[in-house]
């Protein structure tokens, strides 16, 4: 009936039993799956993560993974890492938070913050998720919001002095025009973009 409006009288369905055919031999005398694919040249490792089952960590390895690219450096490859592992587990929290560290460092605060959220979301009562998110608040020239993230994280750890350090720096720079900040390169320490000298989850 769905094709008799476009011009069909009939339809014939015809099943086949599917070709076989010998698959090339390895050099050890197997057969060998992967011979008549593709190569890319700028490929030189592939590192594949699976398991038959699921929660026996493989986001996790992909996130160490990716941390170990974001360590040495590379850090448009570690985003692009991240993201193909929260394609697979998007309420991965580590994943949603190194993310946002990588795109920190990489200049794009706004993504960051957008990741940065997205894991406080996922473990609202994760400290280091609520601190970086508030630095990068507070570099996006999101004051309030910025102390707001540091009082939550107060709270979940008042024994965190560096936690009010950081406030502290925000506070005091609270009624100050942006245009007359300091540039990121001599801000005070508490104001650093996670991932440079202070702890953050790439040192989890």
């Amino acid at each position: 009936d769905t094709l008799r409006p476009l011009g069909a009288t009939s339809v014939a369905i015809e099943i086949v039993a599917p070709r076989t055919r010998a698959l090339p031999v390895h050099s050890r005398g197997a057969a060998d799956p992967w011979a008549e694919q593709a190569h890319l040249a700028s490929v030189r490792h592939v590192i594949a993560v699976g398991a038959g089952k699921g929660g026996v960590g493989k986001s996790t390895v992909a996130v160490n993974l990716a941390l170990s690219l974001a360590r040495a450096g590379r850090q448009a490859d570690a985003i692009e890492e991240f993201r193909a592992t929260l394609l697979l587990a998007p309420d991965h929290a580590d994943a949603q938070l190194n993310l946002g560290t990588s795109l920190a460092m990489s200049g794009h605060t706004d993504e960051a913050i957008t990741a940065c959220r997205e894991a406080v979301r996922l473990r609202p009562t994760w400290v280091e998720a609520r601190c970086n998110l508030g630095v990068l608040l507070a570099k996006a020239g999101h004051v309030s919001e910025a102390i707001s993230c540091f009082e939550q994280a107060q709270h979940l750890a008042p024994e965190r002095a560096d936690i009010r350090g950081k406030m502290s720096v925000v506070v005091a720079r609270g009624d100050e025009p942006r245009s007359t900040r300091r540039r990121p390169g001599k801000q005070n320490r508490a104001l650093l973009p996670p991932g440079t000298s202070e702890r953050t989850p790439h040192d989890r």
